[in-house]
């Protein structure tokens, strides 16, 4: 994706939530009625819009763009959450809404995934709580931005940033050298908890399928602190690519007027788990942890870093 196609995506969501705000002006919430007359002009064929009647787990699918279409097979009669296909476009939106309306707040994200037409789609979209009420979220907007690219384009990509079919473990290097290096990263946490922190990640090494573990600087995605990396594994690559998003994730949180702090993310690919975690109370480092997806558990790699993280 070159600079000027990443910046016209940015673009599109900020001049969707600008619009929503615009159009709610002072209430919490604008009406779909409002929505429908000014601001869905020209979203349309990137917008899905689901309507929760008694049930928000059953919503109905009132409008899907042709943009977010072109994956669910022509034809395709869309109406409830159980006729939206896998692995396309619309179900990152209908996999998603639900965090919308528990927010009562609008949702960015950005991600890349595999289609059922076999292509990588990258793609950054936005939700929005609209409400008929003003008080209760009964409606969500999406509307999303995407590129597609042939499944052999991706695999080119890939070949840098995966690891080979024969998986080595990740090398583990001298527990207190790495606890060292780790602990000399966290410059602005008190020494005893530094200690502790950079402990408790020398000792998820042993994380079931860890392929890369390391302390990033969020700034420059540099590598501060290299506590284990498989030989294959482009430590140094996904951790530049890591941060990148972290911080965008950071803008687009900030652009929506959320007083919220970024917790984590998750990127997964054909072969990888990739955990990205900013330190609570350090501000420029974030813990990466990637595990191969034939021998690791995302969920237990989770507990393990989040007990490691634990401040107390």
């Amino acid at each position: 994706m070159t600079e000027i196609q990443d910046h016209t995506e940015r673009r599109l969501q900020i001049q969707v939530y600008q619009e929503w705000a615009r159009v709610a002006n002072a209430k919490p919430f604008p009406t779909m009625e409002d929505m429908e007359e000014v601001a869905l002009e020209g979203f349309h064929e990137d917008s899905v819009v689901l309507q929760m009647t008694e049930d928000a787990m059953d919503p109905i699918i009132a409008f899907v763009g042709s943009n977010l279409r072109r994956d669910c097979g022509q034809g395709t009669r869309i109406e409830r959450l159980p006729d939206v296909p896998g692995l396309t476009l619309l179900s990152r939106f209908t996999d998603t809404y639900l965090q919308c309306v528990a927010n009562r707040a609008p949702v960015g994200f950005e991600a890349s995934f595999i289609n059922c037409l076999e292509e990588n789609v990258h793609y950054r979209g936005i939700l929005l709580p609209i409400s008929s009420d003003g008080q209760n979220v009964d409606t969500v907007w999406g509307v999303t931005s995407s590129k597609s690219e042939p499944l052999a384009d991706f695999a080119t990509v890939a070949e840098e940033l995966e690891l080979v079919d024969e998986v080595p473990t990740a090398a583990p290097s001298n527990d207190n050298a790495a606890a060292q290096a780790a602990e000399a990263r966290l410059t602005d946490v008190p020494s005893a908890e530094a200690q502790r922190l950079a402990q408790g990640l020398t000792a998820c090494r042993d994380i079931d399928g860890l392929v890369g573990l390391a302390l990033v600087d969020i700034a420059d995605g540099a590598v501060g602190a290299e506590l284990a990396c498989a030989g294959d594994f482009d430590l140094a690559g996904v951790a530049a690519s890591g941060a990148e998003l972290i911080r965008l994730k950071r803008e687009v949180i900030a652009q929506c007027g959320l007083a919220e702090r970024f917790e984590e993310a998750i990127v997964t690919t054909r072969r990888q788990f990739w955990l990205l975690q900013p330190l609570e109370g350090v501000e420029d480092l974030l813990v990466l942890a990637a595990l191969d997806r034939d021998r690791g558990n995302l969920a237990n790699a989770r507990r393990q870093l989040g007990q490691a993280l634990m401040t107390g």
